[in-house]
């Protein structure tokens, strides 16, 4: 029987968002990995061809990321150390790398050689030079359409991996992720994983596999700054979260870590009340305007056990847009 042979292409920004949203905000509380992806895909598209997924074979895997250049982030603490910490990831797992790197223009404005071209160039060489059974795409962006319309004019099938979520971000403001419908249309096959994940009512090995495991999370209890890093690491890009857009700056959305944030005031502690609860966040009663606080500031209990109304300690120290919020979140017992 005939080998299958399968490219797999990742917008590494996309999926390291969806990753984020799987450990920080959905039940599942646990990382995107990699390996477990391809392993997913090969099952997948084994499936489709009516085949043993052992003849269906990854040749070529590539991830695409948006990051910052060295000097800057030699200037951001561990930051070289967590890009060359996904530099071990990827090869681990066989993955080639490709970065778009931010450059200094003279001013604060940054520019970028566009990541959609870059990778939709990768796709139409690996088709043509490594002569693919089948294209595996993990992105959301409409500006995918064209390359997947001309992979399949090829007469190679298209198989699209993606999710759809929505969720509150750290300020309390609603992010959507979804995927362009020019996309879906213009793709073969699509695989709404997110789907999938949220209807699954039985163990599914594969499907479990995208994870990392349960052991190794609770195996790897790790600081603040190495959050990140299980199998993707978060940089201070964040992914568009709107998909028909173009690649200039005014559409990308940059987002600080969740734990880089001001607390030249956090020595003061102070008591206060819960005013309200939202899905992984709530807030306190504070004078001028109540203080926000994110479900994994909570240290001494289980933010699903608090209830509004219930008096907590806290220190106050300031967002990313100069917002006072509240951090150190205690549950007073008496």
């Amino acid at each position: 029987m005939k080998t299958q042979r399968i490219g797999v292409f990742i917008d590494g920004n996309y999926l390291n968002h969806a990753s984020n949203y799987y450990n920080y905000t959905h039940p599942k509380h646990r990382r995107l990995h990699l390996g477990g992806l391809h392993d997913f895909v090969r099952n997948w598209i084994a499936q489709s061809f009516d085949t043993d997924r052992r003849l269906v074979k990854i040749v070529e895997s590539h991830y695409f990321r948006i990051r910052i250049n060295a000097f800057e982030a030699s200037n951001r603490g561990n930051q070289l150390f967590y890009d060359r910490q996904l530099d071990d990831i990827l090869s681990y797992e066989n993955i080639r790398p490709h970065y778009i790197v931010y450059r200094q223009n003279g001013s604060a404005r940054k520019e970028t050689p566009s990541m959609e071209a870059k990778l939709s160039i990768e796709v139409l060489d690996a088709c043509f030079s490594n002569k693919l059974d089948a294209v595996a795409l993990f992105v959301n962006d409409g500006a995918y359409a064209d390359v997947a319309i001309k992979v399949a004019s090829l007469g190679i099938p298209v198989y699209l991996f993606h999710w759809e979520f929505e969720y509150q971000n750290d300020e309390g403001n609603e992010v959507v992720v979804r995927t362009s419908y020019n996309l879906l249309e213009a793709c073969s096959y699509s695989v709404n994983l997110s789907d999938l994940i949220d209807k699954q009512r039985s163990p599914d090995y594969w499907l479990d596999k995208i994870f990392v495991s349960e052991r190794e999370s609770s195996a790897s209890q790790q600081t603040p700054e190495d959050d990140y890093l299980n199998d993707d690491q978060e940089s201070d890009f964040q992914y568009p979260d709107s998909l028909d857009k173009s690649d200039s700056l005014e559409n990308l959305i940059f987002e600080k870590k969740r734990f880089n944030i001001s607390t030249d005031n956090s020595s003061n502690v102070y008591e206060g009340e819960i005013l309200t609860l939202k899905n992984g966040y709530g807030f306190i009663k504070y004078p001028n305007n109540n203080l926000f606080f994110h479900h994994s500031d909570v240290l001494n209990a289980d933010f699903q056990e608090l209830q509004p109304g219930e008096k907590v300690m806290f220190s106050v120290a300031k967002n990313d847009q100069g917002q006072d919020v509240a951090k150190e979140v205690r549950k007073l017992t008496y």
